[in-house]
């Protein structure tokens, strides 16, 4: 239990972290999303209702597709989509296949692809 915590709270921090260096913004639970297009909100809800469905590595099959096209605004949404899922219970994400270290390796992986790995694995 205590390790887990530990690990959600460095995911958070690395999370906020990248969001606040890049994107010059805090990520917030009640924070009203904004991205640059409707497609990409369109995308950004159609993982969260995969993710909700239990559809977890169908959801991150998903993702990693956004993240193929290479755009900062597609990092910005993994970001958001992987704070999501590190707020849910340690219960619900292994009922969904998914562990902490997984999700941070998975964070770590989508900074990968824009060349921020140091910085992300600076921040933990």
């Amino acid at each position: 239990m205590v390790k887990q915590d530990y690990l959600m709270r460095m995911i958070n921090d690395l999370i906020t972290g990248m969001a606040k260096m890049l994107f010059h913004t805090d990520i917030r639970e009640d924070e009203e999303l904004d991205f640059q297009s409707d497609t990409l909100g369109e995308q950004f809800k159609a993982l969260l209702d995969l993710a909700d469905e239990g559809k977890l590595e169908e959801a991150l099959e998903e993702m990693d597709r956004i993240l193929d096209q290479g755009h900062m605004e597609s990092l910005k949404m993994a970001l958001y989509f992987f704070e999501y899922l590190n707020r849910m219970d340690e219960d619900a994400l292994e009922a969904k296949g998914l562990e902490r270290e997984d999700l941070q390796e998975k964070i770590l992986e989508a900074a990968d692809r824009f060349g921020y790995r140091s910085m992300a694995e600076m921040l933990l």
